[in-house]
């Protein structure tokens, strides 16, 4: 993670002491960089294509990930919940990832939160 480009996406107003908080000091420590871009849509393609590493959200509605979600995933990158279990749009609460590895390490950062 420590040569990773990670983008978020961050609810508008955000609380010090919440969960989202938590996760981007934690990825702001072991990342070589964070982006927060405000369009979930783009982050997910450029993630599919290689100009972000990997990007998570937990404030986007299901227009906003239905088809980047779809994207990263035939390009060959990973997509879940931040917990690692199978990705749902019902609640698209997410972590993307290039490859399994980094996917795999934000997963297990974020299960330290």
């Amino acid at each position: 993670m420590d040569q990773s480009l990670v983008a978020v996406s961050l609810p508008a107003e955000i609380h010090p002491d919440s969960k989202e908080s938590e996760r981007l000091v934690s990825v702001m420590c072991r990342a070589q960089s964070i982006r927060r871009m405000g369009s979930a849509a783009l982050n997910l393609c450029y993630v599919a294509t290689g100009r972000l590493d990997a990007y998570w959200t937990t404030s986007v509605k299901i227009w906003d990930v239905a088809a980047g979600q779809l994207i990263v995933t035939e390009a060959g990158g990973t997509v879940s919940r931040p917990d690692g279990t199978l990705f749902d749009l019902d609640r698209p609460h997410l972590v993307a990832a290039a490859t399994a590895r980094l996917h795999g390490e934000l997963v297990e950062l974020f299960g330290r939160g």
